[in-house]
């Protein structure tokens, strides 16, 4: 998923994220989710495969 940081967060994985940045995290956001915005649907597969 596709969030925005409304906040100066660190992610449950460690990686910390500034306000107004935009970030995908496929994890659980239940203890963050007062600090971000979902702005989008499931993120694009980077290592798709070609038919």
């Amino acid at each position: 998923m596709l969030y925005k940081a409304n906040a100066e967060i660190d992610l449950p994985n460690g990686k910390r994220v500034s306000a107004g940045d935009e970030f995908e995290f496929d994890g659980d956001v239940s203890l963050i989710s007062d600090k971000v915005e979902l702005i989008g649907g499931k993120p694009k597969a980077k290592n798709a495969e070609k038919k």
